[in-house]
């Protein structure tokens, strides 16, 4: 069971605490009290279900008024860190959640204009790796669990006669498809850094405009032909085909992109 304190008393002490107060009129105030939570995160002076000081005790202890330090803990339950329960305060659970961080990576990446080609290019870098490390690393049950997406989306496909598409099924086939290799390479960071990025792609990606171009039928019908032999490949733990295969799909992805101006 969590403890009941925000920050343990031994980590404040008068200088800390002053030097937060010292410079808190020259950064965002809201900014600093994530940064300075994140820090007691990760010192360990927070832990996973400890529940966090009331917003007056916090406010007194770090000198702030409560609008910056609501947008600070709102920041940080949005993204999974911390959790608000009504009527029993606010606790750690330092379970970041990718999806909303791609999205969040999404809105940044509208304002900054990046290309999706660019979201593409780091996939590239990365997947191929985590592929090849799912073929390695992975149990029999995730080897097996991929396998049956890779079925599914193919399904999909050989069902797929020219009528409408599914839109939203085979994006998430795809999507998860995607997320349980990058599980599988055992890698928690390699694993959230994908799932951002995947979730990044799905948003950039004008409602999976590849499935529903002139072209989407044969799209299809190739992504599912390549998931099944990334799927083939981790199932019988060849590494080296994992890799290809999976570099094989993504630059056929780009290559798509670049095809077609609709993206």
């Amino acid at each position: 069971m969590g403890s009941e304190m925000c920050i343990r008393d031994s980590s404040i002490s008068e200088k800390s605490t002053g030097d937060f107060v010292s410079i808190i009129n020259k950064r965002n105030a809201s900014q600093l009290i994530v940064d300075y939570i994140l820090d007691q995160i990760q010192n360990g002076y927070l832990k996973k279900g400890d529940k966090l000081m009331t917003e007056h005790e916090f406010s007194e202890l770090l000198g702030v008024s409560r609008i910056p330090l609501r947008e600070a803990l709102c920041a940080l339950s949005t993204v999974g860190i911390l959790e608000s329960r009504q009527g029993g305060g606010t606790y750690v659970t330092t379970k970041c959640d990718p999806s909303v961080l791609g999205r969040m990576l999404y809105d940044y990446a509208l304002l900054e204009n990046v290309d999706l080609k660019q979201v593409i290019d780091v996939r590239i870098l990365l997947e191929p790796e985590a592929a090849r490390q799912a073929a390695i690393q992975a149990s029999q049950r995730q080897r097996e669990e991929i396998w049956e997406i890779a079925e599914a989306y193919h399904q999909v496909s050989e069902n797929y006669s020219g009528a409408e598409l599914d839109n939203q099924r085979t994006v998430e086939l795809d999507q998860k498809f995607h997320q349980l290799i990058a599980k599988a390479s055992h890698n928690d960071f390699l694993w959230m850094i994908l799932a951002v990025a995947g979730t990044s792609f799905s948003e950039l990606n004008n409602s999976n405009y590849l499935l529903t171009s002139d072209h989407g039928a044969q799209n299809l019908h190739i992504f599912a032909q390549q998931h099944m032999d990334i799927a083939q490949a981790i199932l019988q733990s060849d590494a080296a085909n994992a890799c290809k295969s999976m570099e094989k799909h993504l630059q056929f992805i780009k290559k798509a992109h670049v095809a077609n101006p609709g993206t």
